[in-house]
């Protein structure tokens, strides 16, 4: 039984998953968890990250945060640059 939280980590559990943890999603189930976990993200202020590219991105400006290095640049600033 699924038990209603505020958490989208506790709250959240497809059927299919249930079923088959091990399964790959897809399927109108996958569209679905997609969303809810995508809308979960936004309103519990949590990042979502979709590709791998993007996770090791964030690792990296992570950790350059936490060796002091805190400048901060958006894309178009990068972009800027390079003219």
């Amino acid at each position: 039984m699924v038990r209603k939280t505020d958490s989208p980590f506790t709250s959240w559990k497809s059927s299919s998953a249930r079923a088959n943890p091990t399964a790959k999603p897809s399927g109108k189930l996958s569209k679905h968890d997609d969303s809810y976990i995508r809308k979960a993200a936004i309103r519990f202020r949590l990042p979502y990250i979709t590709t791998l590219a993007a996770a090791i991105a964030a690792a990296r400006g992570i950790e350059a945060y936490r060796r002091g290095k805190d400048m901060v640049k958006s894309i178009q600033e990068y972009h800027k640059d390079i003219r």
